[in-house]
């Protein structure tokens, strides 16, 4: 299995035990995921991310001696000097790019967000937009920030439609509009580590959309991986969809 929102690093809002790549291979491990696509949740909260990504990249290569965890960078589009801290990026071994929007604080369709889109695109990077880190319910009082503009993500992907996007983190109503209205970008994907409900989410979504578009997403280590394994293994699918969903997909998208 691979998954494709699993994140490593200190959030600024809650502590927990799995905050290193090792605790997070352990994780792995115990739920029987091969590979993760893993950014740095301190960079979430940075004003200037890079100092996390550099971190980060420490922490898998000191730790990650068989290439299990696949690192994506997290920048800021409207931070000075981010063409650079792309480029470093690119040297330091990571291998695609992870945007929070609403935590940076800037549209997915401003220009300089399709700038770094592009950038990415160019070396063959998939981007990962993320529309929320957790439920809007239980933000910290003084820090209450809304979901990304799901019209923004898709414009996007219609203006660099060479690039590869994966939605993350999109829930039960915002995943299947996101899937509709890219149904004819072969490079748009979404991860349903936020499709919870209601039942037969999962399999209305294969109904409607096939199941090559959807990737695995656990949402390490804010949710127990466990949970979003069961929905899929569990879900009433054809298992060619389970296998799409839990590996091909990904696979390709990575290029494996």
């Amino acid at each position: 299995m691979i998954d494709f929102c699993c994140d490593i690093g200190n959030y600024a809002f809650r502590e927990w035990p799995v905050n290193d790549a090792p605790a997070t291979m352990e994780l792995m491990a115990d739920a029987g995921i091969d590979h993760a696509v893993v950014g740095s949740i301190d960079a979430i909260t940075y004003v200037s991310p890079h100092s996390a990504n550099e971190d980060l990249i420490g922490d898998v290569d000191i730790n990650d001696r068989h290439g299990r965890l696949i690192p994506y960078t997290v920048l800021s589009p409207v931070y000075p000097g981010v063409e650079d801290d792309m480029e470093d990026s690119k040297d330091l071994g990571f291998q695609g790019l992870k945007l929070y929007p609403n935590y940076h604080g800037y549209r997915v369709d401003d220009p300089p967000a399709l700038r770094l889109i592009e950038m990415a695109a160019s070396w063959g990077w998939p981007v990962i937009v993320t529309v929320r880190i957790e439920d809007e319910r239980h933000h910290h009082p003084l820090m209450k920030v809304g979901p990304v503009a799901l019209d923004s993500i898709i414009w996007a992907a219609r203006q660099l439609p060479e690039a590869t996007i994966i939605l993350s983190a999109g829930n039960s109503r915002e995943t299947p509009r996101f899937l509709e209205q890219t149904r004819d970008l072969p490079n748009v994907y979404a991860e349903l580590s936020y499709v919870k409900g209601p039942m037969r989410a999962l399999e209305t979504l294969v109904d409607r959309f096939g199941s090559e578009r959807m990737l695995l997403g656990t949402h390490m280590p804010f949710v127990y991986p466990g949970c979003g394994i069961a929905k899929i293994a569990e879900a009433n699918i054809p298992d060619e969809a389970k296998q799409n969903i839990l590996e091909s997909n990904a696979k390709r998208v990575l290029g494996l």
